[in-house]
């Protein structure tokens, strides 16, 4: 057991640092609903867009897990309708958010209350 337990920790871990991370007092505002895709607009912007939005957007939700996908849509579908802060995100992808690239949103945490 403690194998099995050391093993998931040490592959999160690898997971984890090799996404950027950003702490801050983020808003949604703005999402964007596509064919199988969910666009974030934050603000103030994530400074890993650098300054940039691809198409006033600046995440696309990370779907590669299926269940992960719909709980973080459900979670920023309820942070833009209460205006729930978010004080960090992790995602992918990093740099100039244009018409080639966005960033991946892989998680995020909401604010204490």
């Amino acid at each position: 057991m403690k194998a099995i337990l050391s093993t998931f920790l040490i592959l999160f871990s690898i997971t984890v640092s090799a996404w950027d991370h950003e702490s801050g007092s983020f808003k949604v505002s703005h999402l964007r609903f596509g064919a199988g895709v969910v666009f974030v607009a934050l603000s103030p912007a994530p400074a890993g867009c650098e300054g940039g939005s691809q198409y006033r957007m600046h995440l696309k939700v990370n779907d590669t897990d299926p269940q992960a996908y719909k709980d973080m849509v459900s979670g920023l579908l309820s942070a833009h309708a209460t205006g729930q802060t978010i004080r960090s995100i992790w995602y992918s992808n990093k740099g100039k958010c244009d018409a080639q690239n966005i960033l991946r949103l892989d998680m995020f945490e909401f604010a204490p209350k």
